[in-house]
């Protein structure tokens, strides 16, 4: 399955159906932002578990994702 990010396909040979693919990587990396990205691409929901962002930080981060507006 292609993430939407030809690079990204080559040097993974895409994503495997009915595998786990996890995705890490240092504070503002760009992770989770990567992640919506590939989850748009597809239009399918996925599951996000973070450590480093306390309380409730992401609902705000999400919506210009999923409307495509700036935050």
């Amino acid at each position: 399955m292609s993430t939407g990010l030809p690079g990204l396909d080559r040097l993974l040979g895409g994503l495997k159906p009915g595998t786990l693919t996890m995705l890490a990587g240092r504070t503002m990396s760009g992770t989770t932002a990567l992640l919506l990205s590939i989850a748009r691409h597809h239009g399918r929901p996925v599951i996000l578990a973070e450590l480093q962002t306390p309380g409730r930080g992401h609902p705000a981060r999400f919506r210009p994702a999923r409307t495509h507006t700036p935050p």
